[in-house]
């Protein structure tokens, strides 16, 4: 009798056991795919979601019960929602993050080689940590490694203003050309020249201005408020050296060009 009784329940036993093995590789992979929010604790959820309904089974808290087993459906959609708006932030933190490209460390001997071999005057507004972001208006905007390659290129191929910008930063990196100052100044006539200019708006920055002069093949400098004068290739390169390394120091830069390099402070 007791195996006769085997006998007709084991095609259900056989088809309990294969809805029992599904349900449970469901939940499985599903608790394993919530798992992968790391900023969310949505397997917690679920399991004290799972936890309740049992105890409400268990207490024989009917109408709970039903509840929940009739809102079970939306629950996972709503697991699967929260899931989904923080999939691509969890990508991102998990990706291997590439590292940026090293700086370039001879980019100011690049700017004086271009410069040496251009036919016109020229500005640079050089940022360091600071930037000019409301200070400027890039009408070109690129990002790309300084080179004096590039630059010729950029030269003879799009009409550069003398009395526009070209703006980089102090790791080699070109963010544009055909840069103005945003917002207007009022200075006087006898203060409308860029370099006087240049003070004005560089006061409170860590960045500076380079102008190379193609009739004297001289430099200027603009630092801060300060602007100095004819200046040979080694005093840029040296006084530009001496200025990026005092920047982290506090206190004021102490110049380093000679008393006969004409100085123009402004208050």
């Amino acid at each position: 009798m007791y195996l006769q009784n085997i006998k007709l329940f084991y095609p259900l036993l056989i088809k309990d056991s294969i809805e029992i093995i599904a349900l449970s590789i469901i939940c499985y992979w599903f608790l394993r795919w919530l798992a992968t929010d790391k900023q969310q604790p949505l397997t917690a959820y679920f399991y004290a979601y799972t936890f309740f309904w049992g105890v409400c089974y268990l207490a024989q808290l009917n109408t709970l019960v039903s509840l929940l087993e009739h809102a079970f459906p939306a629950v996972l959609m709503f697991f699967m929602l929260i899931h989904q708006k923080t999939l691509q932030k969890n990508f991102i933190h998990l990706t291997k993050i590439i590292p940026a490209k090293k700086a370039r460390s001879d980019w100011l001997q690049e700017i004086i080689r271009f410069c040496l071999q251009a036919e016109t005057d020229l500005y640079f507004l050089v940022e360091h940590k600071q930037s000019l972001h409301d200070l400027i208006a890039i009408n070109t905007p690129m990002q790309a490694q300084i080179n004096c390659e590039l630059l010729q290129f950029l030269h003879h191929s799009s009409d550069l203003d003398p009395q526009q910008y070209i703006i980089i930063d102090t790791r080699g990196t070109l963010h544009g050309l055909h840069v103005q100052w945003q917002k207007p100044l009022a200075l006087s006539d006898l203060d409308r020249n860029e370099l006087t200019k240049a003070s004005y708006y560089l006061m409170q920055t860590d960045a500076f201005m380079l102008h190379y002069n193609y009739e004297q093949r001289l430099f200027a400098i603009v630092m801060r408020d300060t602007i100095y004068n004819n200046l040979t290739t080694a005093q840029v390169l040296q006084s530009i050296t001496h200025y990026l390394a005092d920047q982290p120091k506090k206190g004021n830069h102490e110049k380093s060009y000679s008393d006969q390099n004409q100085r123009q402070p402004h208050a």
